[in-house]
């Protein structure tokens, strides 16, 4: 692997993007526990106070999206999806060394675009794109391991039964990627490589958690139903807080990308 250059300071704080405040309650609540500051919000307020990159990484390390089912879907609002877009402030961002972390799930059968090109593609009618069952693909990801910062051992019945787990999948590869051959992204960088951490068996065993390098900096991405009310936290059905070790597992590498 090569030598990755110097990467510009980043900012302190982690933005919370999106409409409603039901897409973030649980979130909100479990970032406190990391001793980080989080700002939520919307995206016309984002829209209307930067218009770089260069801006959003003065102020956050971390732009984190979360579900839209109580609010507008947030990655298809037409500001974020332009943010998401080549030349976008986010995609900026992300190339900068920012970390882009989506938890996306909606009801929505509008498709978005994620930095570098993958596609969110949404709920359709006909029940397709569900799925309750997702299973662990890289059973040694640090994610689901929760090795390095004191997580727990997550299993495939921690991600099951949520009502509709996946709403959702991430179309893969665009081009100018290819697959890390299961080697963790956040712990060691690759640019223009993605890893899949969990797939859909019911929707052809395609994409629904993944995590790539892009530019100098990192995505976490799903279309599943984290935080969508309690889904995702041991609140639900007594399983795993899968939404709290996405948290402390962001934290974790965050010096792996900027600085």
């Amino acid at each position: 692997m090569g030598i990755r250059p110097m990467k510009p300071q980043f900012g302190e704080n982690v933005l919370l993007l999106g409409d409603g405040i039901d897409a973030f309650d649980q979130t909100l609540v479990r970032w406190e526990t990391t001793g980080y500051t989080t700002t939520r919000l919307t995206p016309g307020v984002v829209s209307a106070t930067y218009s770089t990159g260069e801006q959003l990484r003065d102020d956050f390390w971390c732009i984190w999206v979360g579900e839209g089912f109580d609010s507008p879907p947030n990655i298809v609002n037409p500001e974020v999806m332009a943010m998401m877009q080549p030349g976008g402030i986010i995609d900026e961002f992300v190339k900068m060394g920012g970390i882009f972390v989506v938890h996306g799930a909606h009801n929505s059968s509008i498709n978005s675009t994620a930095p570098g090109g993958f596609q969110f593609v949404g709920y359709a009618s006909g029940q397709a794109n569900l799925d309750n069952n997702p299973q662990i693909v890289d059973t040694n990801h640090e994610y689901i391991t929760g090795e390095g910062y004191g997580g727990v051992q997550l299993n495939n019945t921690d991600f099951a039964n949520w009502d509709s787990t996946v709403h959702g999948i991430i179309e893969i590869p665009p081009v100018g990627f290819t697959s890390s051959g299961g080697i963790n992204l956040g712990t060691n960088p690759m640019t223009g490589k993605y890893n899949t951490i969990l797939s859909s068996p019911d929707n052809g065993n395609k994409t629904a958690l993944m995590e790539y390098c892009y530019g100098l900096g990192y995505c976490f991405i799903d279309m599943m139903t984290f935080d969508w009310g309690d889904r995702g936290t041991s609140l639900f059905n007594g399983s795993q807080d899968v939404l709290l070790q996405s948290i402390q597992y962001i934290v974790f590498i965050r010096n792996n990308f900027n600085i």
